[in-house]
């Protein structure tokens, strides 16, 4: 019985972590996503500066 709960306590701490990685995976790219959308707007400052 024991080795019983033991593989579904194993099967759904593995679900558990294969959905924790694909959340990471997903937040990874939203951040890269905002930095890409920060350095585009720090460049279009620094044109808009520069031509000042």
């Amino acid at each position: 019985m024991k080795k019983k709960v033991l593989k579904a306590q194993i099967k759904s701490l593995n679900h558990t972590l294969q959905f924790l990685e694909k959340k990471c995976a997903c937040l990874e790219l939203i951040m890269k996503w905002q930095s890409e959308k920060l350095d585009i707007i720090r460049e279009k400052r620094i044109k808009e500066n520069n031509k000042e």
